[in-house]
């Protein structure tokens, strides 16, 4: 439904452009009030919810068509750094390891800005900040639940409840997922003069927060550490 719709705003950017502006700055709103209301609860789930996080996914999608097309798309290509403020404030208005699920699916968003949009997004430090709280989750011992044997759709979960955050299969999903989100990163600047720069400091941290993390063997009992 994203990419049809995505096609459709092509045929005619100009008018796309009035409606993804009303839309954008209609989110920012529900951000900017639940910022300034000390993240209240029922503020925090008008933003923490599916409703907010597919309309993200969908002019995600629509900004990133516009700066692939060959049409008159420049208004639609201006948005993306109103939507990349969206997505950033959206990702850090609660760090709640609860959350870990939907801050993947803001820095996947991120990601496809980044790559399609040619713009500079520190994805790869966010990436590691999520393995970071990750890796404080895995210092508690895991513990079998009755959703054991499940592997767990992140792909379809904002939030994690408390017992899932011990389950063994929703960890090894979880640090698979912030893996695949780190290696991602670092391709898309790959490229770029100032990687090993970017690197240097990331890996470091990342082999301190192995070394750190007394239950890696729990996750990843076959895999080699990081050199």
């Amino acid at each position: 439904m994203h990419r049809s719709f995505a096609q459709l705003t092509l045929l005619n950017p100009n008018i796309a452009y009035q409606y993804a502006f009303v839309y954008i700055r209609q989110t920012a709103i529900h951000i900017r009030n639940a910022v300034i209301s000390n993240k209240r609860k029922d503020l925090v789930q008008s933003v923490y919810n599916w409703q907010l996080m597919q309309c993200l996914y969908m002019w995600t999608r629509v900004i990133c068509h516009s700066h692939s097309s060959t049409e008159e798309t420049e208004a639609l290509r201006e948005l993306a750094y109103p939507l990349v403020q969206i997505v950033l404030s959206t990702l850090k208005l609660f760090p709640s390891p609860r959350y870990l699920p939907l801050r993947a699916h803001c820095v996947e968003l991120l990601l496809q800005l980044q790559a399609t949009c040619d713009k500079f997004i520190p994805t790869l430090s966010l990436s590691v900040e999520l393995m970071a709280e990750m890796t404080s989750i895995l210092r508690s011992k895991p513990r079998q639940t009755k959703m054991a044997g499940h592997a767990p759709d992140l792909a379809t979960m904002l939030k994690a409840t408390t017992q899932q955050g011990g389950d063994p299969q929703w960890r090894k999903a979880m640090v698979e997922e912030i893996f695949r989100l780190l290696v991602q990163s670092s391709h898309v600047i790959a490229a770029h003069p100032a990687f090993p720069d970017v690197t240097l400091p990331l890996v470091h941290r990342l082999r301190s927060m192995i070394k750190g993390c007394k239950n890696v063997g729990d996750v990843h009992a076959d895999e080699e550490p990081l050199r």
